[in-house]
């Protein structure tokens, strides 16, 4: 049996939901990681000299491109749902008008054999 249209549009409400959150999520860490970790290296670079702060900056700045990796990662998921959502809700509604169209035409045929079944 096909989802009612109400169902269909829940599941994809959710679903974008979902994606909305990751969003949320991916510019949250984009933001506090990424931003923080910038005015870290600038605090080393004002306050700490050496092969030790080199070594650091290094160790910062390889972290950093793995949480802009991650943030990266994290909007391709969002869209990904997206998409699959809005290729899910097409084919239930498609699924679905198929479904009331079968339905309509088994009663017109039930009413027709009635119909003629009373003659």
């Amino acid at each position: 049996m096909a989802l009612s249209e109400f169902q269909i549009n829940f599941n994809y409400n959710q679903a974008i939901s979902k994606a909305q959150e990751l969003e949320t999520a991916a510019t949250k860490l984009e933001t506090d990681a990424v931003t923080e970790m910038d005015s870290i290296l600038l605090a080393i670079n004002r306050n700490w000299t050496g092969d030790n702060a080199n070594a650091y900056r290094t160790k910062c700045k390889t972290e950093q491109t793995n949480i802009a990796t991650i943030v990266e990662s994290i909007r391709t998921v969002a869209s990904t749902i997206r998409t699959m959502a809005e290729n899910i809700k097409a084919a239930e509604m498609r699924a679905l008008r198929i479904a009331q169209a079968e339905e309509a035409a088994r009663k017109a045929a039930e009413e027709a054999a009635a119909g003629r079944a009373a003659k």
